[in-house]
């Protein structure tokens, strides 16, 4: 039988033959400690889709955040079971374009710990199945035009060269920028989604298409319609 020492009213308190000293342990502490990233994430951009890969010191499950914006409009959820590695596909990407993307990894007590954003450019290959070199640089007329919504553009490069897609309206002020990436020589196609710098569908108008091939520019009027 266990003694209070007086803390407690007892019906006799002449029966303490033996004292023992008595330890309160708590129960378990509540986790409040969020996940940290042992392998910060990291995008390898494909043709149209790109894999983010990331490792965390604990399970966890999470979200990734992404877009052509920094607003980051899209999200695809990491899925359970919880796991310390993770790699996620982020699928219909437009070409030349960058996407900016955010992770953030949520442990099985609910913490949470998001990543320094970061950004990837997807490419592709030449169009050509048997790449040929084109005899003259050239720029297709905007497919299509008008148009409701994004807009491919053929491009012909006869030599390497970094190309660079913009779009101005007609006041001369820059609506989008597409990503400057190097192209070897071949037929590429080039998109602008349709969509100012935030990720919104452009208003309706007649916009200035420029595209830099090294030091040269190629130009060509967009029609949109909403």
């Amino acid at each position: 039988m266990a003694d209070t020492l007086g803390q407690i009213v007892e019906v006799s308190e002449a029966n303490n033959a033996v004292v023992r000293q008595l330890s309160i342990v708590s129960g378990p502490v509540p986790d409040t400690t969020p996940p940290s990233f042992v392998r910060n994430p990291s995008a390898e951009p494909l043709s149209g889709f790109a894999w983010v890969r990331w490792a965390t010191n604990e399970p966890t499950v999470g979200v990734v955040h992404y877009g052509p914006s920094l607003a980051m409009p899209d999200s695809v959820v990491v899925p359970a079971p919880a796991d310390t590695g993770h790699v996620v596909m982020l699928p219909s990407l437009a070409l030349h374009s960058r996407y900016f993307y955010a992770v953030t990894a949520v442990d099985l007590s609910g913490n949470m710990a998001i990543a320094p954003m970061d950004s990837f450019v997807i490419t592709s290959g030449s169009v050509d199945q048997i790449p040929l070199v084109p005899g003259a640089l050239e720029l297709s007329s905007p497919m299509p035009n008008p148009s409701r919504g994004a807009v491919d553009f053929g491009l012909a490069l006869p030599a390497a060269a970094r190309v660079q897609l913009r779009v101005f309206d007609l006041l001369g002020r820059e609506i989008w920028r597409g990503a400057d990436t190097e192209l070897s020589a071949g037929r590429w196609r080039i998109q602008w989604p349709g969509t100012g710098a935030d990720g919104r569908p452009a208003r309706a108008g007649v916009y200035l298409a420029r595209v830099q091939v090294g030091d040269r520019a190629l130009l060509k009027r967009i029609a949109v319609l909403r």
